[in-house]
């Protein structure tokens, strides 16, 4: 296996792990940890050490170094080749196909379709998810406000807690007894209101939890997941429709439950879901297919495409920002982005952002908007921009020189907070995955008991602090800016507000806006937001790996604003440091410090805001905050797939001596390859003893042995299907659907027995070559069977006679001749680029002679790998039996 690589010497012996480990050392990067990790080797044995712990901090331009155990598990994932085979039949089909300018046409039409639906369908979600949080919120402040007395005499047994009453002496009295006279508070109360508000929580994330183990790949925010999908490795079950379901209920459960968790994230992976099931057309969990005009889409590359439009669409319609999705996908998530696919993806986010802005302009939280005072066509200003900034004349705010001196203050402490929350957050993630994830119960359990110990912190804090007055620009223009206050713990509820409760339990689209306000200083204290910021950096950086759909981009902008308005009350300067101005550029420059966007993130944080006024501000902070996080980890989106062990090939490789290396240094020999007239036995042998999901197949006789090109292993597994048929006849009674109506494809029954009718008639002569070659067609409804029927990849061959199993098939006419292949002699960098930009699976390597010497695929490629070859014996082969991709 792959995963435990050894340096083969002359002798053909391999090394043994304590002399392999040694000499990593070499290797400045990684020196300190292979010394550490040798060590343990000799003390403990080398049968005994599974896992070995990873330094803490790893510069961005670093890779990531896997344990033993990473990349067993490394081994296990599936590639995906995005280059379509172009074999001689696959030519044939093509020319018989419909013309290319009614693809096209069909094409732009689905990329709209995409954006509708992503829009429709985060609709349904956003409108969920706004109407339970008031009824939250309704729910919590009506208990407290109904068990308390108003105006009452003072008695033993009520009390008013100094912080829960006006600390103000705006009655005219000196000692503050005028708030014990306004309201006083019942232990009753409170009580009542903290057992609702826990216990709601606790129920949502039970729930949410449950729904999980329906589809437990429906669990965390799915960006990683399909950051590698896009970049070519296949996570299984990722575009199951049953997990667009499970996900969606997930996260509407965990997010209205009041954890320190967001949308955003499974939003993403939604859009995906919707861009990959939709243009296809067909669903074997609905057991449904509709006609053979989506057969043009179903290859991984159109797929590829779709997915990435549908990924632009879940964050346009997550941040009601168009541009922003689609430069998100493309500095973050896509690995393969042209000119041409980007105008489609924008043609798709338009399409998102239209039907989101036409509804949202008519319903809040499913109830339908008060629109007495607008005409019919106007749009809704909080349906245009998320966060919409009060940009009136008297409430502007300015950018000033000075503005800069706030703007590299808080960059810096979001760099670093930052980082801090990337750390915990993964090491929070391993000791997860190691100690709970493997008990289904703990699972489940885990969710209920964080969300009962941060919603007792999230109502008990708030009762030992004061109330504060409301500024007159939020309290005068509270329903313009579209916001909500806490004010069932005040004694005066018109004037005054909780600057604490409104932190820890409205939601935390309501805090943002609040957070963004200009001209409200004195809205939230320095006192509020240092708790605050404390009670939520801990809570999410734990939260965000729990067993339930959940994001981190909503929490991530959240910490970074409270962060940056206490900066801006700590400046006291509201001219040239407004602490909503402050705020916004700390919620910029902490989400870079966390995913490492640049472009994009400006772009998403002006159209949240509808505000351009500080661009050079948010310009500075991102790159600041950036370039402290890249001296120190990963990217969090980078370590949570390092987490799961990924293949995951960057945009560009840290090594810089991959120039002086050649393919030969790190490929894999020997390849195990078949002839272009190769028996069926040989063929069988072949996929059942190694796993390789595709074979070179080379010219017949051993004097020649010349590369012809690629087939891969589906290709032969389809092969064996029609020797199967053919042979068998209707002794395979099992495999046909008798019931079957006209519908090939609607009802796979009659789509099999047309396969098998069509490829009875071709016999095997006497030298055991077959006469005729099977066509695309037919191929496609074999597998249109299998697909069906769910049968096994490779058919029972001992059913088979044994002159059908020495007979020669001609893989001829299956072989990819253009498949790209490297010679011995090019160098690794120009290999990688290749490989990574052409979406291939595997790569062979050729000698002089056009022989296959040995194959690349992505493991060859990883970046601690790469380290590990050409930093040991680069002028040696290196074997490995297991180079399936």
């Amino acid at each position: 296996m792959s995963a435990a690589y050894g340096n083969a010497g002359t002798s053909g012996t391999f090394d043994t792990p304590s002399a392999t480990l040694r000499r990593r050392e070499a290797d400045a990067a990684t020196a300190a940890w292979f010394h550490e990790l040798v060590k343990e080797v000799e003390e403990a044995g080398d049968a005994e050490v599974n896992r070995a712990r990873a330094p803490l901090f790893e510069k961005a331009h670093r890779p990531h170094v896997f344990t033993a155990e990473e990349r067993r598990r490394m081994d296990c994932y599936e590639s995906i080749d995005y280059a379509e085979g172009q074999s001689l039949v696959h030519r044939v089909s093509t020319t018989r196909q419909s013309s290319t300018d009614a693809k096209g046409w069909l094409r732009l039409l689905m990329f709209v379709l995409i954006g509708l639906a992503v829009g429709g369908w985060s609709l349904l979600v956003f409108q969920t998810l706004d109407y339970l949080a008031e009824v939250k919120l309704d729910a919590v402040q009506g208990v407290v406000r109904s068990r308390n007395s108003t105006y009452p005499p003072f008695n033993a047994s009520r009390i008013c807690m100094s912080a829960l009453c006006n600390s103000g002496h705006e009655d005219g009295g000196d000692d503050g007894k005028a708030a014990v006279v306004l309201r006083t508070l019942s232990w009753s109360a409170l009580l009542h209101g903290g057992v609702l508000y826990t216990m709601w929580g606790v129920l949502m994330a039970l729930l949410s939890s449950l729904c999980c183990l329906v589809m437990p790949s429906a669990a965390g925010s799915g960006i990683p997941d399909v950051m590698a999908y896009l970049n070519g490795v296949m996570f299984p079950r990722i575009f199951n429709i049953r997990n667009l379901v499970v996900k969606t209920l997930s996260c509407i459960l965990a997010v209205s439950a009041g954890l320190p968790v967001g949308t955003e994230g499974p939003m993403i992976h939604m859009g995906s879901l919707i861009g990959a099931g939709l243009p296809t057309g067909r669903s074997r969990s609905l057991g449904c297919s509709a006609t053979s005009v989506f057969d043009l889409f179903r290859n991984p590359r159109d797929q590829r495409d779709f997915i990435s439009a549908g990924a632009a669409c879940g964050l346009t319609s997550a941040f009601s920002s168009p541009l922003g999705g689609m430069l998100f996908v493309l500095e973050e998530m896509a690995t393969h982005f042209s000119v041409r696919l980007a105008w489609l993806v924008f043609l798709s986010c338009l399409s998102c952002m239209w039907i989101i802005q036409t509804c949202n302009s008519f319903l809040s939280g499913w109830h339908l908007v008060d629109r007495s005072a607008m005409a019919l066509g106007d749009l809704r200003e909080a349906s245009i921009a998320m966060f919409y900034i009060d940009t009136v004349p008297e409430n502007t705010v300015s950018l000033y020189t000075y503005t800069f001196i706030p703007t590299v203050m808080v960059a810096v402490l979001s760099g670093l907070l930052a980082v801090a929350y990337t750390v915990s957050s993964i090491r929070f993630s391993r000791w997860r995955s190691r100690c709970l994830f493997p008990t289904t119960l703990y699972r489940v359990l885990e969710p209920c008991v964080f969300a009962s110990l941060f919603s007792t912190a999230c109502y008990v804090l708030p009762l030992f602090t004061p109330c504060v007055p409301t500024p007159p620009h939020v309290r005068e223009k509270k329903e313009a800016l579209n916001v909500e206050l806490f004010t069932a713990f005040c004694a005066q509820p018109e004037t005054t507000h909780h600057p604490l409760a409104t932190l820890t339990m409205t939601s935390p689209y309501n805090l943002l806006r609040l957070l963004f306000s200009r001209r409200s200083a004195g809205l939230f204290p320095a006192w509020s937001l240092l708790l605050h910021l404390a009670i939520y950096v801990v809570g999410s950086s734990y939260a965000g790996g729990m067993f339930i759909s959940c994001g981190t981009v909503i929490p991530s902008l959240l910490i970074g604003a409270v962060e940056g308005r206490l900066i801006g009350v700590l400046f006291q300067r509201p001219v040239w440091a407004d602490e909503g101005v402050v705020a916004l550029i700390g919620a910029a420059a902490y989400f870079a410090g966390i995913s490492r966007l640049t472009f994009a993130l400006v772009v998403v944080m002006m159209e949240l805001t509808a505000d351009v006024s500080h661009i050079t501000c948010l310009m500075l902070g991102i790159l600041v905050a950036k370039s402290i996080a890249d001296k120190c980890c990963h990217s969090f989106y980078h370590a949570s797939l390092e987490v799961k062990a990924v293949p995951f090939l960057e945009a560009q490789t840290s090594m810089h001596l991959l120039d002086t290396y050649t393919a030969r240094d790190i490929m894999t020999s020997p390849v195990t390859v078949l002839e272009t007239m190769d028996t069926v036995l040989h063929v069988v042998e072949a996929l059942t003893m190694t796993r390789h999901n595709a074979f070179p197949v080379v010219r017949v006789g051993k004097a020649d042995q010349a590369y012809e090109g690629m087939i891969t292993r589906a290709q032969l597994q389809l092969l064996l299907w029609v020797v199967y048929l053919r042979e068998v006849g209707d002794a395979s009674e099992v495999l046909v659907d008798e019931e079957g109506d006209d519908d090939g494809e609607a009802n796979v029954g009659d789509g099999a027995a047309d396969a098998r009718s069509g490829m009875a008639s071709k016999q095997v002569d006497a030298e055991g070559f077959l006469q005729s070659h099977v066509t695309a067609a037919e191929l496609k409804r074999v597998h249109e069977f299998l697909f069906w029927n769910r049968l096994p990849s490779v058919p029972m061959m001992e059913h088979l006679p044994l002159s059908a199993i020495r007979s020669y098939i001609d893989l001829r006419p299956y072989v990819d001749n253009s498949a790209p292949y490297v010679q011995q002699g090019v160098c690794v960098s120009r290999a990688y680029y290749t490989f990574r930009h052409l979406g291939l699976r595997h790569l062979p390597v050729l000698d002089r002679t056009q022989r296959v010497v040995g194959i690349l695929t992505r493991v060859s490629f990883v970046g601690d790998r790469l380290m590990e070859k050409v930093g040991t014996q680069p002028d040696e082969g290196f074997v490995d039996t297991d180079w399936r991709g």
